[in-house]
């Protein structure tokens, strides 16, 4: 009963009924206290009622029931803000920033607000073309939140975009040249945490953010500030569609859409990127699965039209909407696609193999953020036993590429402890891009035994370059992949070791499925797929 009740409390709030809302919530807590999400909830609506000594007691009690110190304390932040107690927020807000979280980007901007101007204050408003009478068609805004939230963490010059943030640079990169877009038809937006609306930002100044080329002397999140200082409210777009190529993480996000459609007719759509919050929370941790619960719940009251990039995710998308009361949810498939390969400069592969220490190395290429769920321990127990039967000298070098992210503190000490002579893999970050398209250019073949996915990105991108790929037989992958591919149970290390012998010793083997690769795999652009997204959210 609690989550129809919890699901029921987020349309209720998202709508603005905050008196149903609050007896809906003040029912769900009875029937369970234990639930921190609904008491999460009942401060959010106790909040927007102006409740706010009440409000801060039930942020508390969520924290006390385990939702998590950082968010809690982020609301009692705002709460803080509300009641004009300056000291108690900013105290607040100095702590949260130095933790990691998303929330510590969000606590700096409360902070610069804080100190330096009024945040009830919001930007001015800028229109675009106006809508004929008639017309259901508006501008098409794109949310960059994600992006520019995930950019701003990294407070240096070095940064790289991976993962899902990669998926989201490619296509808000083409998104303006996709037929039928326009400087009045197609806008960037930012979900402004201190004034809680969407305002308008310059893409060309946040993709400059994103690629690393800010003023000198200056750094990312100060840039971040001075693009917001001059953004500007989309209030005038009328009959907009709002598009968000990522997992809202403000708790306030659904509350303004539904606050937009009713007064300028905006349209939500969403792209979910996979369900393994739901599907495999053993990878995750209880906040974020918590978390796109919540997603799943308000999305299935306030979004009018999902993106998934496999029928898989599709499918598991379309049965979570219905379980919290989508009746028939709209979701399209649109495959995602990669960059096409780089030719190299003369000469400049070899100073940069030579730079990695690589040399002369035959190796194999896995892409991947270190964390628990892309199965780096079985590639490491497979090239264990390759070495050992083989010979490590006879064993091209596995090279894992990618930054450390979690859930793998023992081997990322065991990789720190490994003696390559005798077990060849080695583990690199920090690889820009450049860096990376050698390293695909001059691999013998790529590497990917991840056991849940939503895609598989370094799949895709193998291809472009026409190198062989062991990757895991999940349904996902299987998509990506088709049948110009090698598959091997990911739970079943002899299965990964027969076929990576198959293709480190057997070279008229491997030969053939590189031709087959050149022959049959039919290239598809981020172009292509922004064009893709552009259309269907101009035509729904």
């Amino acid at each position: 009963m609690s989550p129809l009740l919890l699901g029921l409390g987020w349309k209720l709030l998202a709508a603005r009924r905050l008196r149903p809302a609050a007896w809906l919530l003040r029912t769900a807590i009875a029937l369970d206290p234990a639930d921190p999400e609904a008491w999460l909830l009942y401060g959010h609506c106790l909040k927007e009622r102006r409740l706010l000594k009440e409000a801060e007691a039930a942020y508390r009690m969520a924290r006390r029931r385990g939702y998590g110190n950082i968010e809690c304390d982020f609301q009692i932040g705002q709460v803080a803000t509300m009641t004009g107690n300056r000291a108690k927020a900013l105290r607040i807000h100095r702590l949260l920033a130095d933790s990691g979280h998303y929330a510590s980007m969000i606590s700096e901007l409360f902070l610069t607000s804080l100190l330096s101007h009024d945040p009830r204050k919001g930007p001015e408003t800028v229109g675009f073309r106006p809508v004929p009478p008639g017309s259901e068609s508006g501008p098409v805004l794109y949310d960059v939140t994600d992006l520019i939230e995930h950019a701003a963490r990294s407070n240096t010059r070095t940064y790289t975009v991976t993962g899902i943030q990669r998926i989201q640079f490619e296509l808000l990169g083409q998104a303006a040249g996709s037929p039928g877009a326009g400087k009045s038809t197609t806008g960037y937006v930012f979900f402004h945490p201190v004034v809680l609306r969407f305002v308008l930002v310059d893409p060309q100044r946040l993709f400059d953010l994103a690629n690393g080329r800010i003023m000198a002397g200056t750094t990312r999140f100060e840039t971040l500030v001075a693009i917001l200082e001059d953004s500007a409210s989309c209030e005038g777009a009328q009959n907009a569609c709002l598009v968000n190529l990522g997992i809202p993480a403000n708790p306030a996000y659904f509350g303004e859409v539904s606050r937009m459609r009713g007064c300028t007719g905006l349209k939500h759509v969403n792209l979910v990127h996979d369900c393994l919050p739901l599907t495999n929370p053993e990878y995750f941790n209880q906040l974020t699965i918590e978390r796109f619960r919540s997603f799943i719940r308000q999305s299935a009251a306030f979004t009018d039209h999902f993106l998934t990039s496999t029928r898989t995710t599709r499918r598991r998308l379309i049965d979570a909407l219905k379980s919290e009361g989508a009746a028939d949810p709209k979701v399209s498939v649109v495959p995602f696609g990669s960059n096409d390969a780089v030719p190299p400069h003369p000469g400049a592969d070899e100073l940069a193999l030579e730079r990695l220490g690589l040399a002369g190395t035959e190796y194999v290429l896995f892409v991947s953020t270190l964390e628990i769920r892309k199965n780096h321990r079985l590639a490491l127990d497979c090239w264990k036993a390759l070495a050992e039967r083989h010979g490590s000298g006879a064993v091209p070098q596995l090279l894992l590429v990618g930054r450390i992210g979690w859930m793998v503190e023992d081997l990322v000490r065991e990789l720190g402890e490994l003696d390559v002579d005798k077990v060849p893999v080695r583990h690199l970050q920090g690889i820009g891009d450049e860096e990376l398209n050698v390293l695909y250019r001059n691999c013998v073949f790529t590497l990917y035994p991840s056991l849940a996915e939503g895609w598989g990105l370094p799949v895709t991108e193998s291809l472009s370059w026409s190198k062989p790929v062991l990757a895991s037989s999940l349904d996902v992958i299987c998509e990506a992949g088709g049948d110009l591919i090698d598959y091997a149970d990911p739970r079943s290390l002899e299965s990964f070791i027969e076929m990576a012998e198959l293709l480190i010793f057997d070279t008229g083997y491997r030969a053939s499925r590189e031709a087959w690769i050149a022959s049959n795999h039919v290239r598809r652009t981020w172009s292509d797929v922004a064009r893709d997204i552009d259309r269907v959210v101009r035509t729904n």
